[in-house]
């Protein structure tokens, strides 16, 4: 076991892959609290991108997991390569990309969910 979050997580975390936030992460340390993705202000992961809107899409921990849901984006949200609604479940080394996966604009990034969880 070593002490790096983002190798051994004991919580959630996403982790943004390429783009000029590579290896930004957002660490999901409390269950039940919405954390929002997008290029707003507000947002607990900002990550600016052509294909990110304002608020794209929302993360959660909560008993049933970690799930992602899209905030009406107009470019979508995708979980291994599959657009999503609400509510998505997400495990382990799944990939997300804000926005269509392919594209230059779009920000990906890299779920990791402990084992315990």
């Amino acid at each position: 076991m070593t002490d790096d979050p983002l190798r051994d997580p004991h919580v959630p975390v996403l982790i943004v892959t390429g783009s000029s936030r590579d290896g930004s992460a957002l660490v999901l340390d409390t269950q039940g609290y919405e954390k929002p993705l997008g290029s707003g202000p507000d947002c607990h992961l900002r990550i600016e991108g052509g294909n990110v809107d304002f608020h794209h899409a929302r993360v959660l921990w909560d008993e049933r997991g970690v799930v992602l849901s899209d905030e009406g984006s107009s470019t979508g949200t995708y979980v291994n390569g599959e657009r999503i609604g609400s509510d998505h479940p997400l495990e382990d080394g799944d990939r997300i990309c804000l926005g269509p996966p392919g594209s230059r604009n779009t920000v990906k990034l890299l779920i990791r969910v402990p084992v315990e969880i």
